[in-house]
């Protein structure tokens, strides 16, 4: 064992110790913090682990570069199968909580946003500015929104999460990137896995996957149904997904894949309650929401179909195209939503290697056409037509990338061309003149440079241009109004870090520290009758380090503790308006709005003997600042899960596990997504201190 890296965790954790304690609400953490000294310090005493312990290696295939995560000079955190099922309450949202610099919010069940280094600004709800690809296929739309809540617990095999702008290859954005990988499809093989689980406030949660293959074709087929009656009134959930996935073996230098995705999600929307009605009863609904039976339908169907060809030994081609189709229908307390979306587009990506140098050059095209009709809401039904717009939006970019690697250096440098369009009519008042946006294309650059220290610490540097022009649910927003004048938000982020692992993939630690600045910066208004609109607000200037750190402590073939592994995430973010007035008020040097300045998370799990597992985890978020005035904040909250199984029998022919799980916070109210700039100063979605959870699972070979 490496006595020097012993000795570097144990002061890492006294020293991280003593920065967060007066922000800890419980003396839990400090008793598992000195438990595992403990353990440390017992280690570094003697006591023998096995040689082959290690800690599992995934490929990545950020900027298409399809090597080991240590080898890319760039900030990546990557979520695996088994760090997805660590939780239990069939969403991604404790998995993605977990990440340094990465924060998922819950309004209400159902209801997510995703921002990456405090990027939440432009998002009151859903998923924007950050683009998301399924198998390499684009997901997020030419809208520019992504419907994640949709996709089902148990089809994604892998995430990988790119912080900072990534345009130089993924097109405009300035909040990050999300790549999702389908679970695999074990080949030979026919297997099954059955699930089912219930917990608190009505949860009920069922799944079921089987994969079958011959030949040259592997096949999976899944079916999965959620529902619950919520922790506040208006809060039910109903979501059922079915996918069908088939990977088709052309010839030895191509392949075939398709992936066909259907959802129908029902959610109530309770809506945002003031700090008096939390303290009444936080388990109400906003007034008028249960009158006007606010709620969000989503219908999905997602299908893709992607090729992949080895020309040569150094050329290879990747294609892939998807259509989709959604209707939307959101009764609000302010109006009732109809939307019909059907898109389509495509990736299209060309590689060259030989020897050190690879090229990777390529382009993608999007389409969405949308037809919205906004009406009155009587009680919950749909009431006289307000306004029905159509709109067309377009967007296109193309882009190069090329990779030396030499000795110990390897240098990366890519630019892309990108262009957006949207287009409206108004349909309902004949005669209106058509608007639109058009986003002058922007060319958007990235260079960075990883250099090998040694056999066991990388170091790595960035600088990368942003731009991101605005969704269209921002350009035309909830007020009804066509905002041409909305410009796109820019922005330049400088980056270095450090990787560090061990040779035998024991430990593995990163730490990188960033400066962003961003101009024009696009934030969330809401009007008077409850309405969103945007408006370009100065820039804002973000200064943030990130640190994670995983460890297998213990790794033995017999005896009780048969595994031991921690884990770590630290989040530390600087983030402050600058040149921003609104009417006669200056908010610079405020903090930026809806996002933390510090974030914690520390976990473990256990295996003891070969079938009880054990797992563990506390985190912490501070103060949240709700407006951009800084005059109301949310109060900062710490939460600690456990999880117990029991596992028999062999995945290879048929297993059986039943679990329990366990969440409780220890900062009762608080909200796990409040709303920004709320109107009537009704920022507050309460949320549930404590949840259970318990299942069984089922799978093998048929």
């Amino acid at each position: 064992m490496n006595i020097g890296f012993v000795t570097f965790l144990k002061y890492f954790l006294m020293v991280l110790i003593q920065y967060i304690k007066p922000y800890l609400m419980n003396n839990s953490l400090f008793i598992m913090f000195f438990f595992f000294l403990s353990i440390t310090k017992a280690q570094a005493q003697g006591e023998q682990l096995s040689d082959t312990a290690a800690l599992p290696e995934l490929m990545v295939r950020s900027y298409e570069l399809m090597i080991k995560e240590r080898e890319v000079p760039a900030s990546i955190a990557i979520l695996s199968r088994a760090s997805i099922n660590r939780t239990t309450d069939a969403s991604f949202l404790a998995a993605m909580n977990s990440i340094a610099g990465v924060k998922m919010d819950e309004r209400s069940p159902g209801s997510v946003r995703l921002s990456i280094r405090g990027n939440i600004l432009r998002s009151p709800f859903g998923v924007r500015n950050v683009k998301v690809y399924w198998d390499g296929v684009p997901f997020t739309d030419a809208n520019g929104n992504t419907y994640l809540n949709q996709i089902g617990f148990d089809l994604v095999g892998k995430m990988e999460v790119l912080k900072g702008p990534g345009g130089s290859m993924y097109g405009a954005g300035t909040g990050g990137v999300l790549l999702i990988s389908s679970r695999e499809i074990p080949e030979g093989k026919r297997t099954f896995q059955l699930h089912s689980s219930v917990g608190s406030d009505g949860l009920f949660y069922a799944a079921g996957r089987a994969t079958f293959s011959h030949a040259n074709a592997n096949n999976s087929v899944s079916y999965s149904h959620q529902q619950s009656n919520g922790y506040r009134k208006q809060s039910e959930l109903n979501r059922d997904v079915v996918n069908y996935r088939g990977a088709f073996d052309v010839n030895k230098n191509q392949s075939i894949s398709a992936n066909i995705f259907y959802s129908n999600l029902y959610y109530q929307t309770p809506g945002g309650l003031t700090a008096s009605e939390v303290l009444a009863n936080p388990r109400q609904a906003r007034p008028g929401a249960e009158n006007n039976k606010a709620a969000l339908y989503l219908k999905t169907l997602y299908s893709a179909i992607s090729t992949e060809i080895k020309l040569n030994h150094s050329f290879s081609h990747i294609t892939g195209i998807y259509i989709s189709h959604t209707d939307f229908k959101n009764p609000t307390t302010r109006n009732y939503e109809l939307k019909t979306e059907l898109g389509g587009g495509g990736r299209s990506v060309l590689q060259y290697h030989h020897g050190i140098w690879q090229l990777v050059g390529g382009g993608e095209y999007q389409y969405t056409f949308n037809n919205t009709g906004i009406y009155g809401n009587r009680n919950g039904k749909r009431d006289s037509l307000q306004y029905q717009d159509e709109i067309g939006s377009r967007v296109w970019n193309v882009f190069v990338q090329t990779t030396a690697d030499i000795k110990r250096f390897k240098l990366i440098g890519g630019l892309s061309l990108n262009n957006y369009h949207y287009g409206l009519t108004r349909v309902s008042t004949p005669g209106t003149p058509n608007e639109s946006s058009n986003f002058k294309p922007r060319v958007i650059p990235r260079f960075a440079l990883l250099y090998r220290l040694n056999k066991q610490f990388n170091l790595f540097a960035s600088v990368a241009d942003g731009f991101s022009p605005p969704s269209i649910d921002e350009v035309h927003a909830t007020d009804g109004v066509f905002n041409s004048a909305l410009r796109a938000d820019e922005g330049r982020s400088f980056e270095i870090g450090l990787k560090g692992f061990s040779l035998s993939n024991r430990w593995w630690g990163t730490i990188s520290g960033y400066y962003f600045r961003l101009n024009e910066t696009i934030v969330s208004r809401r009007d008077s009758s409850g309405g969103d609109y945007f408006i370009n607000a100065g820039r804002t200037d973000q200064l943030g380090l990130e640190a994670a750190i995983q460890y297998k402590l213990i790794s033995k073939q017999s005896g009780v503790w048969r595994e031991v592994n921690l884990r770590s995430s630290l989040t530390l973010l600087h983030a402050r308006f600058k040149d921003y007035q609104q009417g006669q008020n200056i908010f610079n040097d405020n903090k930026l709005t809806g996002t933390p300045s510090r974030m914690f998370t520390f976990g473990a799990d256990f295996k003891i003997l070969n079938h009880f597992y054990f797992q563990t985890s506390f985190s912490y978020t501070g103060a949240i600042p709700l407006n951009d005035a800084n005059t109301v904040f949310s109060e900062a909250y710490s939460q600690s899960f456990v999880k117990a199984e029991y596992k028999l029998g062999s995945p290879e022919r048929k297993a059986v596990s039943i679990f329990f799980a366990y969440e409780k916070t220890f900062t009762s109210p608080y909200s796990l997504g409040p709303d920004l700039n709320a109107v009537g100063n009704r920022f507050f979605n309460p949320s549930p201190p404590q949840r259970f959870m318990t299942g069984v699972n089922l799978y093998g070979v048929w």
